[in-house]
């Protein structure tokens, strides 16, 4: 085994780790995406000012972390696994698609969503027919669907990994390979052979 390589106990710690991040990057994702669809109708100035502050402090707490461990923990299992950047295309196109989520919740979506609490500052309800206020939420919820849809394909590419190499024993992370098995016992096994 290559001695950069992460033994069994010290790779699903760090996909363990990894899950976390992306679950509160996802968990993020949707709770600011529900929040702008119903963020319509506020009643009062100081109910659209305290909207945009959830969704800014839900940016600060759930998504920015979930983002940076997401992509820190992912650095390493492609780093330190057999998985590698470029091994495989499910792989690789989670790369691309981890680093385009965030640029679009980095540099699309939040500006917007800063903007969006700053014009909300005034307390004033009024604020909801600004122009540019409402330019923002239109740009903000754009965003935020594209960027649900890229982590929900992040997810999607590592549960199915479309594209893998099914080679039968352990995979490429040194994984057991269930199907290897069945297969291996139902051919080897006398107990197992149809009886003819």
């Amino acid at each position: 085994m290559d001695q950069r390589k992460l033994h069994s106990r010290g790779r699903k710690c760090l996909v363990t780790t990894h899950i976390f991040f992306a679950s509160l990057w996802l968990g993020g994702g949707i709770a600011i995406f529900t929040i702008l669809i119903a963020n319509h109708k506020p009643l009062n100035g100081y109910e659209l000012h305290s909207i945009n502050t959830i969704i800014d402090t839900l940016d600060s707490l759930l998504v920015i972390p979930g983002a940076l461990g997401s992509l820190f923990t992912g650095l390493l299992l492609s780093m330190f696994t057999d998985w590698g950047f470029f091994r495989h295309h499910w792989v690789t196109t989670k790369w691309v698609a981890t680093v385009l989520a965030a640029a679009v919740g980095g540099f699309l979506l939040m500006p917007s969503v800063k903007t969006m609490l700053y014009i909300s500052l005034t307390m004033e309800i009024s604020v909801v027919q600004n122009a540019v206020y409402l330019s923002n939420r239109q740009t903000a919820l754009i965003f935020a669907t594209l960027n649900l849809v890229l982590l929900l394909l992040l997810f999607c590419l590592s549960v199915f990994r479309p594209w893998e190499n099914k080679r039968g024993g352990q995979g490429p992370d040194g994984c057991f390979d269930e199907d290897f098995e069945y297969s291996y016992i139902f051919h080897n096994d006398p107990f197992m052979k149809p009886h003819v």
